[in-house]
Order: C-alpha cells, then sequence, then structure tokens
C-alpha cells in the first residue's frame, strides 16, 4: 500500500477518518457540500456546457515534504486553480495534450477548474474554452473575474483614474526609459477589453480586432483618458525599480514574465480574487490545489490548501510552495495530477497517518 494516502470523501455519503458512517450534518465540509450540490444544480439550469459531475480525487501526502505544518497531510481536492503562461502553457505558448487530458479528467471526477491568469479577458478565453469544463476565469492577475453562473459575470477591482495618473507619472519619474500600456474593460462590447501603449512598446499585443491601440505621443498623465484602468504595464524597468510604490500607494507590483512588470489595485492579486469567486459560489472549507510559476502567483499559492510550484523559475515561490513539480515543458500539471489520481485509485477511501506509513 502506497504510504500516506489521504481518504476520499463523496458529498452524498461522508465517511470520517474515523471509520466511516454518514455525517451528522454538522461538519463544516458537509454544510460546504451543501452549498455546492446547490450551486451545481444551478450549473446544471442554467448552462450545458458548464457541466461538473460529482465525485473527487486526493493528493498523495508524500509527493514532496510540506515546508509548511499547518498543513494537512492528505486532503480532498475540491478546486484546482492553474496560471496559465509558463504552467499549462509549454515554452511554445502550446498546451500540451497530456495536460489537456489530465485537466478533463479531474473535472470529469468533479473537480473545478479554474483559470487565474495576468492575461487579459480576451486572451485568456481561448485557453479556457481549450478545456471541457472551465467554471471561471480570473485575468489580469485577479484585476477582473469572469463567472458564467454567479449574480454578477463581471467582479472588477481596478485602478481609479486619478490613481491611474499617479502611477504614470511615479513610474516616468523612476524609470525614465520604460515603456507604458494601460489595460480597459468594458464588457458593453464582444472583445471588451483594450490596450493603449507607448509608441515605443514592443510587447506583449493585446489579441483581436481594434483591442491595441498605440498612442502617437509618449503617455503622461495630464493626456490618459478618464476612464478607470485594470492593470498597467511597464516593459524596459526592473521590478526593484517600481517595488517602492506598493509603500507610498494602494497598488500591488509584480510581474508574469521576464522583462514585464505589472501594476494592479492592491487588493488585485489572484489569491484575493479566487476567494472572493468562492466566496461568490457560496464555497467554505472547500480544499484548493493551486498551480503557478512566476511571482504574482505567490498569493495564489500561499493562500490554497496545497501550492503547487511549475519548475523553479520564480524563487519568490520556494518559501509558499508546498510541492516543486516538472516544468511546463515536462507536463508538470498534468504529472501532479496523474500522481493525486493514481493515489486516489490505489485507496480511495482510507486515510494513513504519516505516523502509521513509517518503518
Amino acid at each position: 500500500m502506497p504510504p500516506a494516502w489521504s481518504q476520499r470523501r463523496r458529498y452524498w455519503y461522508h465517511h470520517d477518518i474515523s471509520g466511516g458512517g454518514k455525517s451528522d450534518g454538522d461538519n463544516p465540509r458537509e454544510r460546504g457540500a451543501a452549498a455546492f450540490r446547490e450551486y451545481r444544480r444551478g450549473c446544471l439550469a442554467n448552462d450545458r456546457s458548464f457541466v461538473i459531475m460529482f465525485d473527487r480525487m486526493t493528493v498523495p501526502s508524500n509527493l514532496e515534504p510540506s515546508s509548511r505544518p499547518d498543513r494537512r497531510p492528505g486532503f480532498d481536492v475540491e478546486v484546482i486553480v492553474s496560471d496559465v503562461d509558463g504552467t499549462l502553457t509549454r515554452s511554445d505558448g502550446i498546451i500540451s495534450e497530456s495536460t489537456i487530458e489530465a485537466i478533463d479528467r479531474v473535472t470529469n471526477d468533479g473537480c473545478l477548474f479554474v483559470i487565474a491568469t495576468a492575461r487579459p479577458f480576451d486572451d485568456a478565453m481561448p485557453i479556457a474554452t481549450s478545456f471541457r469544463s472551465t467554471s471561471a476565469i480570473v485575468c489580469q492577475n485577479g484585476a477582473l473575474t469572469y463567472n458564467p453562473h454567479g449574480s454578477r459575470n463581471w467582479v472588477r477591482m481596478s485602478l481609479p483614474v486619478e490613481l491611474s495618473r499617479e502611477i504614470v507619472s511615479r513610474v516616468r519619474e523612476a524609470a525614465p526609459g520604460a515603456s507604458i500600456a494601460l489595460d480597459y474593460f468594458d464588457q458593453r462590447y464582444a472583445s471588451p477589453g483594450w490596450r493603449l501603449s507607448d509608441p515605443s512598446w514592443s510587447g506583449p499585443w493585446r489579441k483581436g480586432a481594434n483591442s491595441h491601440r498605440l498612442s502617437i505621443f509618449q503617455l503622461e498623465a495630464a493626456h490618459m483618458p478618464s476612464l478607470t484602468c485594470m492593470c498597467i504595464l511597464v516593459t524596459g524597468a526592473a521590478t526593484a525599480d517600481l517595488k517602492h510604490l506598493e509603500a507610498e500607494l494602494p497598488i500591488t507590483v509584480t510581474s508574469s514574465a521576464s522583462g514585464l512588470i505589472e501594476i494592479s489595485a492592491r487588493r488585485a492579486t489572484k489569491g484575493n480574487a479566487v476567494k472572493k469567486l468562492l466566496r461568490s459560489m457560496e464555497l467554505r472549507n472547500v480544499s484548493v490545489v493551486a498551480f503557478g510559476d512566476m511571482d504574482n502567483d505567490v498569493d495564489l499559492l500561499r493562500d490554497a490548501t496545497v501550492g503547487v510550484a511549475i519548475g523553479r523559475e520564480s524563487s519568490a515561490l520556494a518559501g509558499v510552495a508546498d510541492i516543486v513539480a516538472p516544468s511546463s515543458d515536462e507536463d508538470g500539471v498534468a504529472w501532479t495530477l496523474n500522481e493525486m489520481q493514481a493515489a486516489d485509485r490505489e485507496n480511495p477511501w482510507r486515510f494513513v497517518a504519516p505516523s502509521d506509513s513509517e518503518g
């Protein structure tokens, strides 16, 4: 028997670690399960393309020793959250068939799958549609969340106009040679986002017709549109040059790719967005496995039940990740999910404490 596998639970028949039997109904996990059942019924009623099955898998506790003693060694997996670039996608920008198959398999087994990316919504949608069932999309490092089944489809944590102008002025002072782009959002249109950038901007570029606009002149605070901004992107500067702005303004400065800096509202992080999303679904006390590879995934992995770092690109993830998986080029997400399901198949119901497996 493999050591230290966790038990699995089914919502309609709750097996506890002491030997099974139905729940007395006073368990917080069971209360969360009732909310999950109600959410599933709403999904089935509202949109057949977002069908959520109802079975789950587990994580083997011995994938890698955890540096965080507050984590349980074994647990049920109910929500999977994944970054996109460098996590789901390989270095060539393609999601492998094995990764797609692994995620489709676990969503069929009952897990919610949420994408959490720095990409804007229109660039994240093609990723979401690669999978059989994507429950929600967290975009632009948490500044924008799309939940097709919520009472509010769009949840925004944007930068006010005056704050956006102040940020641009401060960036010009701290990094005079930097190029700046601003992402805006308008849900009235089929492609609800557009980017305005300096004429010197060299990418990344927004995809889609009329979604990227180059300014004739360098962007200055006095001439910026009077619109709330979702995210400000900066290239040609080091993160260290702008990190001090977090102490002076209510913002978050992070990076999702080498050479690219993203500035968002202070609360606009992937971790906060996922927590708000789960609360809006009335899902509490659920187990979350999160995958990421860069600095902008730190709070996402830190707040998850188990955080999985894909590869070793970000030193900042080292202190918060519970598992370090192979890189995206080696299909690290698929590898981790397959290990979880292998544990589930070999010992689906019995919980084995770590002490029982030693010796």
